[in-house]
């Protein structure tokens, strides 16, 4: 039961990413005896499961797992493998770049249609409920949750984009977009209400909660300006008894050497109950079909298997349990991995967390074997020879999971936390600081510290730039950073700053994503208007 999200049958899959074509020619309308269809699908709660499972689904395997292009040309993350063109030079992103389509076509041609197929067919009088009036409405609330999650995604990516609140009748070819703060705007209804009926708690991990919808609204409360409602918002998450920052060990590994930034980590961890910082956790399983697997330790961490003896061509290390067989796809730049953390207390840059130092474990070079690699800080003017673009760098513990698949594998199969209300505090922070509550501000700042061990803050430190550190300090590999950056208005400032690659090509108007070329040529009917700069 607890793993219910993940157990879909691959027929179920498939009919739900099909529903987002459908039309009404007359072999659609014809009444479908065996197999599934809309008319025969939802005629009970035990569909409409399905179908909500089909929505995690959809942002399990074609949003969180699909790359990390939320990271890179950020302040803090820059491409690492020379071989892709990932928002390195800014200069060619246009409408037909290849990473800025994907949440794009994810919205539009999965979670949108089939939330709103789903949220229609269940104001159908003969849907068999188990429990008609709170089964109904948990089930659209979950819908409209998604629904809403997506178009403050998109909000923050594309800036105004369509509406579609409707299930499709045929082919459209005449969508248009709306402004920036009329997204939002439907992000907010929606978030409101899946915030009214969605459940408390439930027992099956993974599943939606009134917490997780609070969480998102702050957050789009915060970008239409509306700040005492994103202050509210975020204070019924954190006020609420069942959740509360870890603050001492706890689980596996709790008596073993780390400390209780590194527990949240450990693999295991993540959806146990008395993790009460866990609000949105991201379920991922080995060998099921729509399991998916998890690609951030792959992407995230340095190939140490390629790096060299210095000064030879001879490899220093083979592949181990300990590290897998990681890419370096995603390359911290020196304010992630050095800048931020003058703090030598904060426990998140702890051993346990970030690991900063190599032993050469090639046993065919005896000479350097079980011997400490001299790490020193990147250059941009000068590339050490111990930290390179992909294969040496601190190394985040907090992706790293077992290598079920081998250690060769590029996956794991960790849960993801997708909201830790230690988050939900950096929210409320952002939105007293923005409402001129400077001292709230840093009060609710400080709450992080203290569990980390870090030096108070003073309300005098604190602005935008404040919090973006510590959201990095303390959400590094897990926010969607780029969103973060563009609700924020710091984007280009920041990679201008802190991005010596991507900084010297970003211009202001790449402070949105081109609308993708492909949606611009499907829809003929009317103009979809580009984003201006593209």
């Amino acid at each position: 039961m607890n793993k219910y999200i993940l157990h879909l049958k691959r027929s179920i899959i498939s009919f739900f990413l099909l529903l987002a074509f459908s039309c009404t020619t007359s072999f659609l309308d014809e009444v479908p005896k065996d197999f599934l269809s809309p008319d025969n699908a939802y005629l009970n709660q035990a569909g409409f499961e399905s179908g909500i499972a089909a929505l995690h689904n959809f942002v399990r395997t074609d949003e969180l797992l699909t790359g990390d292009d939320i990271w890179y040309g950020t302040d803090a993350v820059r491409t690492g493998e020379p071989s892709i063109s990932k928002f390195e030079d800014y200069s060619i992103v246009t409408s037909t770049h290849p990473y800025i389509s994907g949440y794009w076509n994810n919205a539009y041609t999965h979670i949108i249609p089939n939330a709103n197929e789903l949220i229609y067919k269940a104001t159908n009088p003969q849907v068999k409920w188990n429990d008609t009036i709170t089964a109904k409405k948990q089930i659209i609330a979950e819908a409209r949750f998604f629904r809403g999650y997506c178009y403050n995604n998109l909000a923050s990516l594309y800036g105004g984009v369509p509406i579609v609140t409707e299930p499709a009748t045929g082919p459209t070819v005449s969508f248009k977009r709306t402004t920036k703060n009329e997204t939002l705007e439907q992000a907010r209804q929606d978030l409101e209400y899946a915030a009214q009926y969605l459940p408390e708690t439930t027992t099956q991990k993974g599943r939606i909660v009134k917490a997780a919808a609070y969480h998102f609204l702050a957050e789009v409360y915060i970008s239409l300006g509306m700040y005492q409602k994103a202050i509210d918002a975020a204070s019924v998450v954190i006020s609420n008894p069942k959740y509360k920052l870890m603050t001492t060990r706890f689980g596996v590994g709790a008596s073993s050497p780390g400390d209780v930034y590194s527990d949240i980590f450990k693999e295991g961890n993540e959806n146990l109950i008395t993790n009460t910082e866990a609000i949105w956790v991201v379920q991922i399983q080995y060998l099921l079909t729509g399991g998916a697997n998890n690609n951030r330790q792959f992407s995230w961490n340095p190939r140490y298997w390629n790096a060299n003896i210095p000064g030879t061509s001879l490899k220093g290390f083979i592949v181990c349990d300990s590290l897998a067989r990681p890419a370096g796809y995603c390359r911290p730049t020196n304010l992630l991995v050095y800048d931020i953390w003058k703090d030598t207390t904060d426990i998140r840059n702890s051993r346990y967390n970030i690991k900063r130092e190599f032993w050469y474990n090639n046993p065919n070079n005896s000479q350097y074997f079980g011997k400490k690699v001299t790490l020193k800080d990147y250059n941009k003017s000068k590339v050490s020879a111990q930290d390179t673009t992909m294969n040496l760098y601190p190394f985040f513990w907090k992706v790293y999971g077992s290598p079920l698949a081998g250690m060769t594998s590029r996956s794991n199969f960790k849960d993801i936390y997708r909201v830790r209300l230690a988050e939900t505090y950096l929210l409320r922070a952002e939105a007293y600081l923005l409402s001129g509550s400077i001292t709230q501000a840093s009060t609710d700042i400080n709450t992080l510290r203290l569990r980390a061990h870090a030096k108070p803050a003073q309300p005098g430190e604190i602005n935008l730039d404040y919090i973006l550190d510590e959201r990095l300090r303390e959400l590094y590999t897990e926010e969607y950073r780029r969103c973060t950056l563009q609700r924020m208005g710091k984007l280009v400032e920041r990679v201008q700053k802190y991005n010596f690659q991507a900084g010297p090509t970003i211009t202001v108007h790449n402070g949105l994503w081109p609308i993708p070329q492909t949606a611009i040529d499907a829809n003929f009917g009317v103009k979809l208007e580009q984003n201006p700069g593209y």
